[in-house]
């Protein structure tokens, strides 16, 4: 065996110069790499990939092969194999579009009868297209290349001059011309922005069978007239549409309204050229579509964009990834949708945002994690970042120096790289270095980790906890387990085990209860993409056919189980509350995922040469654990970053 001593031993790793493809290429590096590394124990200093010109043609191709290649240059600590930090040339730059969406200002009178999260939420957003507001996001504003906004802020804006479609202006309104559309399109023409409007082309495909089923599709959904009602209105204003984001075509002509692919692309065909290109002659046509759990989801995508560029002869604009950032296979299918995407030559975007969190700073937490694992743990390339929100939180757009605003997770983004590594020991601690975008070590900077047991070995359940309030016309719950069904989706072989599941309540007559599950625990569920659970709990009275407890409408209530799970089953099942009104009708669902047991690891500082460690408990080295490392950046200075490693 070769062993390292006083001189520096180095390894080059290529693939055979007659590879039939680049992606075969890599992969004999990569199984090379392996070989020597594991079957034959090597242990090199420094490493280095050497492809000639197979490894200059990678180098020109925006895709994932070449993070591929250079996923083999970091080779793991300890027992643990890493995947590479992500590199200086690979921060944001002129190469990723930063795409905002906020529209004009909107007098929030009159709310629906169910009003959406978003109603009357970040008002502020007209602010930003004027001298004053225009001071409060200076790093956002100087990077961004396209604003966005959806129909409802076009329809609901005022115009300075009246107008067929809009007979009443600002001034009748009583609304500043400072607040107009005219003044949001004068903001984007000044500074030579593009502008995206983001609506539903569908017109013809409502379809499930031979009926006609109204509404199956939603916000994929437009009406010619209202269509035609909204490009006018935008001309009006003095404003031209640059980008259209087609909202979720596929997703819901297909799933909801159980459409073809061939009639989804013909209809929107129709639409594009009929409709949208004799007002907007030169437009470009994108698309946003949810990311599934599928194994198939990159085919499916895939497909799909073949289907549409054929059907209307324009390739996609550009296409973007709408994600649940629900952990699981959902987030491992980015990679492999963003290559089947770069393969067609055309632009890869993702939407950073959050769900439904109770604070501003929490959803601002969550989203700039979301980019974070996105780009520098996952290592996508991205060509257009998206910061956009359609739920209660954020409340406000700016300032994007104040943590808890939407711009600020924009001025997260565009600030300058930080880069995580990881060190080999044989002692059970981790060496981490952090560095800055120049390769200079980043001092005193503060690194947290969390193990995952993502192999479900360490042979103990953690705790979890839900809390909230019953809908407000609920009469029962039923305690419910699903894996596979009913909204998630295995797509391996997985496992989760479940303690005793206690619900804190109130019943009918406001007096408290507990409730706890009667089944022997550890309850283990096995999952499989060929196998469904259903499984309703005993409770103690039964309603609509299903054991159910009484519960208090508008009552709060607090679910606790405790689980593990492996990295397989995360978000492959759930236990679930499940709430009836008094007719027996379904309102709603409160929701805790299988996810896999985690654990906070002692926080540690780097020194004045970026350098920490990180002591790791003998469980974490020895199960298979993923090892989630962090930098939380500074706000001001340095991006946050993230490593994640996994144990042998």
């Amino acid at each position: 065996m070769l062993e390292s001593k006083d001189v520096q031993l180095q390894v080059i790793y290529d693939g055979a110069g007659n590879a039939p493809s680049e992606l075969a290429w890599v992969d004999q590096a990569q199984q090379r790499s392996k070989h020597f590394e594991g079957a034959e124990g090597l242990k090199p200093e420094a490493v280095r990939v050497l492809g000639h010109r197979r490894l200059k043609e990678l180098s020109m191709k925006k895709n994932n092969i070449t993070r591929r290649v250079f996923a083999i240059l970091l080779v793991a600590a300890l027992p643990f194999a890493a995947a590479p930090a992500r590199t200086a040339h690979e921060s944001p730059g002129p190469e990723t579009s930063i795409w905002v969406t906020a529209g004009p200002y909107v007098r929030w009178v009159n709310p629906p009868v169910n009003p959406p999260t978003w109603w009357a939420k970040r008002s502020d957003a007209w602010q930003m297209f004027t001298p004053a507001g225009e001071r409060k996001w200076p790093r956002v504003s100087s990077h961004v290349s396209v604003l966005m906004t959806a129909g409802y802020g076009i329809q609901a804006s005022c115009l300075e001059n009246r107008t067929r479609y809009a007979p009443r202006n600002c001034t009748d309104l009583g609304i500043s011309n400072e607040q107009s559309l005219d003044q949001y399109f004068r903001y984007i023409k000044a500074r030579h922005l593009g502008f995206a409007f983001e609506i539903g082309l569908l017109t013809d495909t409502q379809v499930a069978g031979t009926a006609i089923v109204a509404g199956c599709g939603k916000e994929a959904f437009g009406r010619e007239t209202s269509l035609r009602a909204l490009f006018q209105k935008i001309k009006d204003a003095g404003g031209t549409i640059d980008y259209i984001r087609m909202d979720e075509p596929f997703f819901y002509g297909t799933r909801s309204c159980h459409d073809t692919v061939p009639n989804i692309a013909a209809d929107l065909e129709r639409t594009i050229n009929n409709i949208v290109k004799p007002y907007f002659p030169k437009v470009r046509i994108g698309d946003v579509e949810p990311v599934g759990a599928g194994t198939d989801e990159p085919l499916v995508v895939g497909r799909w964009i073949d289907a549409f560029n054929a059907a209307t002869d324009t390739p996609l604009a550009f296409f973007h990834a709408d994600a649940a950032w629900n952990g699981g296979p959902v987030i491992e299918n980015f990679a492999p949708i963003e290559q089947a995407v770069h393969q067609r030559s055309i632009p890869f975007g993702v939407i950073y945002n959050a769900g439904d969190e109770i604070t501003d700073a929490g959803w601002t937490e969550h989203a700039i994690g979301h980019f974070v694992e996105a780009e520098s743990a996952l290592h996508l390339h991205v060509d257009h970042a998206v910061f956009q929100s359609w739920t209660a939180n954020p409340t406000d757009m700016l300032p994007e120096e104040k943590t808890g605003t939407l711009m600020n997770v924009a001025f997260q983004y565009l600030l300058p790289a930080t880069i995580l590594s990881l060190s080999r020991s044989d002692d059970p601690s981790a060496g981490i270095d952090l560095t800055d975008s120049q390769g200079k070590p980043v001092a005193a900077a503060q690194i947290t980790a969390v193990a995952v047991d993502v192999s479900n070995r360490w042979g103990a359940l953690t705790r979890r906890v839900l809390s909230g309030k019953a809908p407000v016309n609920t009469a029962y719950a039923v305690v419910g387990i699903r894996a596979n069904t009913e909204g998630v989706k295995a797509t391996s072989n997985g496992e989760a085990d479940l303690g005793a599941i206690i619900l804190h309540y109130r019943d009918a007559s406001q007096t408290p209860r507990t409730w706890k599950s009667a089944y022997a625990t550890p309850y283990r569920i096995a999952l499989s993409p060929n196998s469904d659970l259903v499984k309703n709990l005993a409770a103690p009275s039964s309603t609509c056919g299903n054991p159910a407890v009484s519960l208090a409408p508008d009552s709060t209530y607090t679910l606790e189980v405790p689980m593990s799970a492996t990295g397989s089953a995360d978000h492959a099942g759930y236990v679930a509350l499940i709430f009836f009104n008094s007719q027996c009708h379904p309102t709603g669902r409160a929701f805790l995922y299988f996810t896999p047991s985690s654990r906070n690891l002692d926080a540690t500082l780097t020194d004045s040469a970026g350098h920490s460690r990180l002591s790791l408990p003998a469980n974490v080295r020895a199960s298979g654990s993923e090892l989630r490392i962090y930098y939380s950046g500074d706000n001001a200075i340095h991006r946050p970053a993230m490593i994640m490693v996994r144990s042998h």
